[in-house]
């Protein structure tokens, strides 16, 4: 298993020294995120190559201190870049995961968590995704959070407590299963 994710268990991955060193500053990503991710970095290159074009056009009219066409477009390029140059590190610097060979009898990477919030007794769904994959809005909370961190290999049924901001609360798992991105 030369730096790929094992199958059983992710968290137990047996690796060399070299293998330990270049996975170290690796995060771990969905399949499903890194295709979003690498569709963005293709549509973007698309995007900048239109105002690359638009750069070109705006320069031939003149003065280029005072053309706000150019200076415009010579903008836009520069926020693409960067967002490329960000894009990129995401692409080159992830561990993508395929969640399908994981089993998720436990909390894990790729897991949907239905939890029962003992105070209130409402239900709360997280899913545990990669840090860059993170979506409040969608309940996508990355494995490195702290609460996601305390997420991890829990079992259905299991009760635990979660203290941040010197408050407790306490939760039971009530369903653990695959999360579908589809």
């Amino acid at each position: 298993m030369y730096g790929k994710i094992s199958p059983k268990n992710y968290f137990f991955v047996i690796l060399t020294k070299n293998q330990y060193n270049s996975t170290m500053n690796k995060d771990l990503i969905t399949k499903y995120g890194y295709e979003k991710i690498v569709k963005e970095f293709k549509d973007l290159l698309k995007e900048k190559s239109f105002w690359v074009k638009e750069k070109e056009i705006a320069a031939q009219l003149g003065d280029r201190s005072e053309n706000a066409e150019y200076i415009a477009a010579k903008e836009q390029i520069r926020n693409c870049d960067k967002r490329l140059r960000f894009l990129d590190k995401i692409i080159n610097n992830s561990e993508v995961v395929d969640i399908s060979l994981i089993p998720h009898t436990k909390v894990n990477f790729g897991s949907k968590v239905v939890l029962e919030d003992l105070d209130t007794n409402e239900e709360k769904t997280f899913i545990i995704v990669g840090t860059f994959e993170v979506d409040i809005n969608e309940n996508k909370i990355s494995n490195k959070s702290p609460f996601g961190r305390a997420l991890l290999g829990k079992k259905i049924d299991e009760e635990f407590e979660f203290e941040i901001n010197n408050k407790v609360y306490e939760y039971r798992v009530i369903l653990i299963q695959e999360y579908n991105f589809e």
